[in-house]
């Protein structure tokens, strides 16, 4: 399942993600990274940007396309 298509408030843990080093770097230094928890807070509509959590309580916006490469699996 594509990060971009999580529902609100659902925990989820990331288990691939589809990007160049350069960006997997970025967000590993952020807290997203194979096997971190996450959680999507406000609903994802196609071409808009994602709102995450981290299990750090750390939140961030990551745009549509970049959340479409982040695949993951709910908990």
């Amino acid at each position: 399942m594509k990060l971009s298509d999580l529902e609100m408030n659902i925990p989820a843990r990331i288990t691939a993600i589809d990007l160049t080093p350069t960006v997997v770097k970025r967000l590993y230094s952020i807290g997203i990274f194979v096997g971190s928890g996450i959680e999507t807070r406000y609903g994802s509509y196609v071409g808009r940007p994602v709102c995450v959590t981290t299990e750090h309580d750390c939140t961030f916006a990551l745009g549509y396309r970049l959340a479409e490469k982040i695949f993951i699996t709910k908990e």
